[in-house]
């Protein structure tokens, strides 16, 4: 894993100090999350060592609640899908504005920028909204590799699996990583400065505020009629 990670990095740098004091909530914005969910498949094949009888999870999902506190409106966006699908020359065409920026899941070695696809830095009328971060398995995508490594690893948790899931994201911490330079790009749209101090967006890394408890949805093959709850009992999230 940490060589898969070092090479993503000379890939996909980031360009911030990897000190934890940068790592804050600010005033104006803030972002939860309040549980995660975990889709099971029997995928045998795919990972090297598992038995016939053996599951993996073939995605993760995290949902972050970013919520505006002041009365502006909000700039906002997240979207790593070009990069990981191999589509940069997306970037900067009309209603395109790059990566915006990066939420990241951080465990011991692990620091992996999730799959996200909100396309636009669009105003937000709202007080809050929400954006989904992933990670999935996939043959097609070469880039998102580097979540294979991770679901297989997970797959081979032969004991108390869910339970062994459940510590390794209730441990994690998550960060939100803005590119300044494609909020200010957004910016320089605007027809004057009354205009732009209508708006605010995040200027620096956000440390997500994530439930204590932490809730964790197991779902075989997305049947959302047939989910596990863990720890059972939790429904502090339902």
């Amino acid at each position: 894993m940490k060589k898969i990670i070092k090479t993503y990095w000379l890939l996909f740098p980031l360009t911030f100090s990897w000190s934890t004091n940068i790592f804050a909530q600010s005033e104006d914005i803030t972002i939860r999350l309040e549980f995660a969910s975990v889709s099971e498949y029997f995928f045998n094949s795919l990972c090297k060592g598992i038995s016939v009888k053996d599951t993996m999870p073939h995605k993760l999902s995290f949902p972050f609640l970013i919520e505006n506190h002041t009365k502006k409106k909000m700039l906002f966006g997240s979207n790593t899908r070009n990069y990981y699908r191999d589509n940069e020359y997306f970037h900067y065409k009309d209603y395109n504005y790059g990566v915006i920026g990066r939420f990241l899941m951080i465990n011991g070695a692990d620091t992996i920028p999730l799959f996200t696809d909100k396309y636009n830095i669009k105003p937000g009328f709202e007080d809050y909204i929400t954006i989904w971060g992933e990670i999935r398995f996939s043959l097609s995508d070469k880039r998102m590799s580097i979540f294979n490594d991770l679901l297989c690893r997970f797959a081979h948790f032969k004991v108390n699996q869910k339970e062994r899931i459940y510590n390794y994201l209730n441990e994690a911490r998550f960060v939100y990583v803005p590119v300044i330079s494609d909020y200010e790009l957004r910016m320089s749209e605007c027809e004057n400065d009354s205009i732009r101090n209508m708006f605010i967006y995040p200027q620096k890394p956000i440390e997500v505020i994530k439930n204590d408890p932490f809730t964790v949805f197991f779902i075989w093959n997305d049947d959302q009629e047939n989910v596990e709850t863990y720890p059972k009992g939790n429904a502090s999230s339902e």
